[in-house]
């Protein structure tokens, strides 16, 4: 099927271990920093904390702002994809609407966007963040929307993912959002998640994504 520019579908695309590679190396920099030896696939409720500080941990090593951090720079570093990923990414805004998708802090906007600025540059109509900072009377308060709410927002009828949780919401009820779920890549927080639902598919590589992908829209 033929599309025009404006007519094309919309597709969401998760950043973290899907466009850029991040389980592995916030890990290692988590163990470096905190003396630990955890791997992403072990239940944050077993880490030397609890999981929110996990997360708040994980938050300041991204941003740079642990104190004591010997290279705060790395994580923006680390925000290249590999060649496959580019090529992919370029190809498939011939026939669709690609966004960006992300649970990352919204402290990480502005290194996001450098990111895909340097290496997809034109390939992303937006990128969109679930956390977002809002003025308020009383400050500045943080919002969060969830990835079910933005497919529906922007009519996304596909989402790549490696998280099942956010796939899994957006294939929810009688109008759910989704008709397709990618579980992609090596999923390195997720080993062997699946998720029980005719619409859903895993993908390892982004070749079996674009051949999902185009089945879908061929029905």
């Amino acid at each position: 099927m033929e599309y025009v520019k404006s007519n094309r579908p919309a597709i969401a695309v998760d950043l973290d271990d899907v466009v850029f590679p991040c389980a592995e190396g916030l890990v290692a920099a988590y163990n470096e920093h905190y003396g630990t030896n955890f791997q992403p696939n072990m239940p944050q409720s077993t880490w030397d904390v609890p999981q929110e500080e996990v997360q708040e941990r994980f938050n300041g090593l991204q941003l740079g702002t642990t104190p004591g951090m010997v290279k705060p720079g790395w994580f923006e570093e680390m925000q290249v994809p590999d060649r496959e990923t580019i090529e992919a990414l370029r190809r498939l805004p011939a026939k669709y609407r690609l966004y960006a998708v992300s649970a990352r802090h919204y402290g990480l906007v502005d290194v996001t966007q450098q990111s895909i600025e340097k290496y997809l540059p034109g390939v992303f109509e937006q990128v969109i963040l679930t956390q977002r900072p809002v003025e308020t009377e009383d400050g500045i308060k943080v919002t969060t929307d969830s990835k079910t709410e933005i497919y529906r927002q922007y009519n996304m009828k596909i989402a790549i993912d490696d998280s099942p949780h956010h796939l899994e919401r957006g294939l929810e009820g009688d109008d759910a959002p989704l008709g397709l779920a990618i579980l992609f890549g090596e999923r390195p927080w997720h080993p062997g998640a699946t998720i029980d639902d005719p619409r859903a598919i895993e993908c390892r590589t982004w070749a079996e994504a674009e051949e999902a992908i185009a089945r879908y829209f061929a029905r």
